[in-house]
């Protein structure tokens, strides 16, 4: 007997979707803003979704580890922001690449439903992953273009996110 396949709305990715995109909204409108600032909505974005997450992962191991290494970069962030802006470069591109790769895994299963979205989100998430390094070997470059790239990489994960809510198949 063969499962039945079907879509339903995932409010997870949907608000973690939502999140992200004001977070880009905020990242692109005031790209000289105090790094602070950006720190302090980077460590709330990350403590939000590793906390959502956690709580909506279900059988899911590798929700489960990007949700707590989310929710512990957010907590680091917010008890000692002049370490966090020092390293960010790094957390941001360690983040960026962990949840690029976590949307690549949880996306897999749209390349059986729909493979136009699978292509769309196989495509920003290898960006996202390139972006992470890129980061990661760059870190004075970084901090020139941080609101640019977080913009680019919370914009880019929200409409994925929002995509994934409304078109991810559920055994």
């Amino acid at each position: 007997m063969e499962m039945e396949r079907s879509n339903k709305f995932d409010w997870t990715c949907l608000l973690i979707g939502v999140l992200f995109l004001f977070v880009a909204l905020v990242a692109f409108r005031n790209p000289a803003a105090n790094l602070a600032a950006i720190t302090i909505v980077f460590a709330l974005a990350a403590l939000f979704k590793g906390l959502l997450l956690i709580r909506y992962r279900g059988e899911s191991l590798m929700r489960l580890i990007v949700g707590v290494l989310d929710v512990a970069i957010g907590v680091v962030f917010l008890i000692n922001l002049g370490f966090s802006m020092a390293i960010m470069p790094y957390i941001f591109a360690f983040w960026f690449i962990m949840t690029s790769i976590d949307a690549l895994v949880y996306s897999w299963p749209l390349r059986l439903l729909n493979r136009g979205l699978y292509i769309f989100t196989l495509v920003l998430n290898v960006l996202c992953v390139l972006l992470g390094f890129f980061m990661a070997a760059n870190p004075v470059s970084s901090i020139l273009t941080m609101s640019f790239l977080a913009g680019f990489y919370f914009m880019s994960a929200g409409i994925v996110s929002i995509l994934l809510a409304f078109g991810r198949p559920r055994a």
